[in-house]
């Protein structure tokens, strides 16, 4: 007697040990794999294949992140500029506990320049690195911005150059329902053709997903055609209605709000935020002071105080950079005083030599980069190179002349 059912003929004609590979295989093909652990954190299965790249490292990311990330979130894994998406869930599989990812990796979904794919813990470590964040914490952002954001409205950022927008971003992200999401960083300035035609045409661009945060940033620096073209697919595709948007912009160099900075605000029916600059929050010297207090306590030596003369001649300075040039000040102050009280003398060199940066070598507009000098090599050079972009209007083959480069290594170095 035949006790077969006909219904589900592939459970019945095949071994467990066939249909387990084929299984296997057809997550293979369609870009998925499995990653499965005990209680103890030990591997308890995974269809990743012991010479598949990357494969211990993708392990040990999965592994680290097992009870921290929310059911129905989403974690990045990036690596050799190839990008990776993890599904944590918990299941249980005959009384045993398991912590089950998925991890998915289409041939599209590589790092490209421009577009920053980044989970939590990479936006929370930004902001707390930031100078904005360490001077102004995490008490800067307004709960009304936050009110709009939760509310699936577009945020719009404008200020100065400096004045905390890309901070301002993060929070609102930190802070809302979708930070076990991905935050996605656009920026507008160094996005490559490869990049532009990705972001515009490509369904694994982030601007066709759900449920995530797309922040686009320094629309003041879209040439006119792409302007164009962004703010139709924002529009067309619906994206504010299936993401959290946030948008910022510089304003003109004087002040002013840029043009294509207004046309986004208005056609998204942006919520609008102003950051202010540090010159209008006033006293820019007790900042100053809470910034070397950081400085301090990050080598391990006395917080210098600020000397009563000092003090004035900072509040006095217009600040043009902001927190990026307020966090280069402290610096050069540290360096230059140690622990011993700020002087007035030194105060004077300081902002003598920023007037030196400003009007002599990049004698127009606002700089925005943030030269940290106490940090890798490799960074620094990242915002030197983005320094020499902004000069020469976003001319990128004529700044990678000026480096002495290739727009290859200049598109890395801004990566």
């Amino acid at each position: 007697m035949d006790n077969r059912d006909t219904n589900n003929p592939v459970v019945n004609y095949l071994a467990p040990d066939s249909l387990q590979g084929l299984l296997v295989g057809a997550l293979a093909d369609a870009g998925i794999d499995i990653i499965a652990f005990d209680s103890d954190a030990s591997v308890a299965f995974t269809t990743l294949a012991s010479t598949q790249e990357h494969r211990d490292a993708l392990i040990q990311y999965a592994r680290n992140h097992r009870g921290q990330a929310s059911e129905g979130g989403r974690l990045l894994f990036t690596r050799d500029r190839k990008l990776f998406t993890l599904y944590p869930r918990k299941q249980d599989v005959g009384g045993h506990a398991l912590d089950v990812f998925t991890v998915r990796h289409r041939r599209s979904s590589t790092v490209r320049p421009g577009i920053d794919w980044l989970n939590a813990e990479d936006v929370r470590a930004d902001f707390e690195q930031s100078a904005f964040g360490i001077i102004e914490g995490e008490a800067a952002l307004s709960p009304l911005v936050l009110a709009s954001y939760e509310h699936n409205t577009p945020v719009m950022l404008e200020g100065e150059a400096g004045s905390g927008k890309d901070q301002i971003a993060e929070l609102l992200y930190l802070s809302g329902s979708l930070s076990h999401q991905p935050f996605v960083r656009i920026s507008c300035d160094i996005l490559n053709d490869r990049s532009w035609h990705h972001l515009l045409k490509s369904a694994d661009s982030p601007l066709y997903q759900t449920d995530m945060t797309i922040y686009i940033r320094r629309l003041h620096a879209l040439e006119e055609r792409r302007h164009r073209e962004l703010l139709a697919t924002l529009r067309e595709g619906a994206l504010t209605e299936r993401c959290r948007v946030i948008l910022s912009g510089n304003d003109i160099p004087g002040g002013g709000e840029c043009d294509a900075v207004a046309q986004c605000a208005e056609q998204l029916n942006c919520a609008v935020c102003i950051a202010p600059s540090v010159r209008e929050q006033g006293e820019p010297a007790r900042r100053v002071e809470r910034y070397l207090a950081s400085l301090a306590q990050e080598f391990e030596m006395e917080a210098p105080s600020i000397e009563h003369d000092a003090a004035a001649i900072l509040n006095a300075y217009s600040w043009p950079r902001n927190y990026a040039q307020l966090r280069e000040v402290a610096e050069r102050l540290l360096i230059l005083g140690g622990d011993a009280p700020v002087s007035k003398e030194n105060a004077n060199a300081v902002l003598a030599q920023e007037n030196v940066i400003r009007s002599g070598v990049f004698s127009s507009p606002a700089l925005e980069t943030d030269l940290y000098i106490l940090r890798p090599l490799a960074d620094t050079e990242r915002d030197i190179a983005q320094l020499v972009v902004d000069h020469l209007g976003g001319n990128k083959t004529k700044a990678a002349d000026v480096l002495g480069i290739s727009r290859t290594t200049l598109w890395r170095l801004l990566r």
